[in-house]
């Protein structure tokens, strides 16, 4: 019923990547919170660092610009998504107490003092350095945030996070 129309190859195709390059990974994501202040966060697979930017309220790509570095996407959610997040990797310890995600966000409600920014945004990312960063995580945040940001968009993400977790710095 079916005649054979196909022929055989005749070259031997192995340059096709079955995973994507490190060069897919997002470069920058700007979280802009209702209730507080904006983080830009830039990976650099390449140097393996994690460079975050403390951005004003509902700042935007410009905003970033200035710092010389550009914004992969935005990614907009409130103070729930990120206690969420916090309490989903287990929360998080800096001055030698443990916080819940609610207790990080009614202090960042009452207190938007850049160094405990620093200190949460660190703590943060030694969770995520220490555990990783799950598939279940990284969709939480997509589906608790005004955004277009995708999972296709986050995966290669998925695989360098430990890494770039280990190497946090801030631009100001």
């Amino acid at each position: 019923m079916l005649s054979n129309t196909s022929k055989p190859v005749r070259q031997n195709e192995s340059a096709i990547p079955y995973t994507e390059s490190q060069d897919a990974t997002p470069k920058g994501l700007l979280f802009n919170f209702l209730e507080g202040e904006s983080v830009f966060i830039n990976f650099d697979t390449e140097q393996n660092t994690t460079m975050i930017i403390l951005l004003p309220h509902n700042c935007n790509e410009t905003s970033v610009s200035e710092y010389g570095y550009v914004v992969f996407k935005r990614i907009k959610s409130d103070y729930t998504m990120l206690e969420g997040f916090i309490d989903r990797i287990g929360g998080i310890e800096f001055n030698n107490i443990r916080y819940t995600g609610v207790q990080i966000t009614d202090e960042l409600k009452h207190n938007a003092d850049k160094q405990l920014r620093r200190d949460i945004i660190s703590a943060i990312f030694e969770k995520i350095a220490e555990k990783g960063l799950t598939s279940e995580n990284l969709v939480f945040i997509i589906e608790n945030s005004d955004t277009d940001f995708s999972f296709p968009d986050g995966y290669s993400l998925l695989m360098n996070i430990e890494t770039l977790s280990r190497n946090v710095n801030f631009v100001n």
